[in-house]
């Protein structure tokens, strides 16, 4: 369990940091968009999007990395919502890139969380399951 610990901390740290800065570059460089938004969208539709992917996905990671290495016992609700965050905003990526044919670049990047977080969920929920019974 140490270790799926040690790797749900990178992930999670990872993860977040690179959805801050993937944003950071949007926002600074509107041609860029087109990788994400493969239609030409408002500043306000931007923010709109932006802002609670900063707050569940890159905040809440940050948050359940510190709550994962902590063993605090509010880990598990705040990994379920740093998940649930991840998996709507993967469903969607995936849903945009194979409606539209474009947007591939953020849904390959949300992949990995699609995969990785639930299982991290699954796994660390057992293991404090299992923990108190004892």
């Amino acid at each position: 369990m140490d270790t799926l610990r040690r790797i749900g901390i990178w992930f999670l740290v990872l993860q977040s940091a690179g959805a801050a800065l993937w944003w950071l570059v949007l926002c600074f460089s509107p041609s860029m968009r087109a990788l994400f938004f493969p239609f030409v969208t408002s500043r306000l539709v931007f923010i709109a999007v932006s802002v609670p992917d900063l707050v569940l996905y890159s905040g809440a990671g940050v948050l359940a990395a510190y709550a994962i290495a902590q063993r605090k016992r509010w880990v598990i609700p705040l990994v379920a919502l740093h998940t649930g965050a991840a998996f709507y905003a993967g469903l969607y990526c995936w849903t945009l890139a194979l409606t539209s044919g474009s947007g591939w670049i953020g849904t390959v990047l949300m992949t990995p969380s699609l995969l990785f977080l639930p299982y991290l969920l699954v796994r660390l929920y057992h293991h404090e399951a299992t923990s108190n019974e004892e």
